[in-house]
């Protein structure tokens, strides 16, 4: 399961107290810091070592956060990760920042979508998929355009966990799918 998908529920719950409260800055600042942490290779041995309580790691790990944020976390934000490291899922940290800038940017009228090519697109055909992804989500739309030759050909777009896939890759694994059934 792609971590984005596990990431999903966790940000659905946030954005709502986000909105509540109007601190969308501090949770993405808590999220960024947070995903730093998940980065983190010594971190990582820290979390997956089995000699320490679950409530020893959640006391570094909120340390670290209020160190790296330079202030105590409130209540709701330590409520929180308490949860995802009870859950052992701080792994998904750095999908639930990426997750949670995309859907606070669908509350200001504006989307961003990955897009993956085999090649550096050119101007024209970014602004080509920028208009039609516009047209399609009735939204201000930007793209990230990331290059991957494995594709071989054609374009990948994702937004958050759902994918599109046009490239020639997908369309040879798909021939070969029906190849086999045979």
């Amino acid at each position: 399961m792609e971590l984005i998908t596990i990431a999903k529920p966790y940000v659905s719950a946030i954005i709502p107290i986000t909105e509540e409260d109007n601190s969308q800055a501090k949770w993405e600042e808590l999220l960024s810091a947070g995903a730093k942490l998940a980065n983190n290779e010594i971190v990582k041995d820290f979390i997956a070592y089995p000699g320490l309580t679950k409530i020893d790691k959640i006391n570094v790990v909120i340390g670290l956060l209020e160190s790296i944020l330079t202030r105590k976390l409130q209540t709701k934000e330590n409520n929180f990760v308490k949860l995802l490291l009870i859950n052992e899922r701080i792994n998904i940290i750095p999908s639930m920042l990426s997750l949670f800038k995309s859907m606070i940017g669908l509350k200001d009228n504006s989307k961003v979508f990955n897009v993956f090519s085999a090649y550096e697109l050119s101007a024209e055909e970014k602004e080509k998929i920028t208009n039609n992804l516009t047209i399609k989500y009735n939204k201000d739309v930007s793209i990230r355009v990331h290059i991957d030759q494995s594709l071989i050909g054609g374009i990948v777009v994702k937004d958050n966990d759902k994918v599109v896939d046009m490239s020639i890759k997908a369309k040879i694994e798909n021939l070969n799918s029906c190849i086999a059934t045979y």
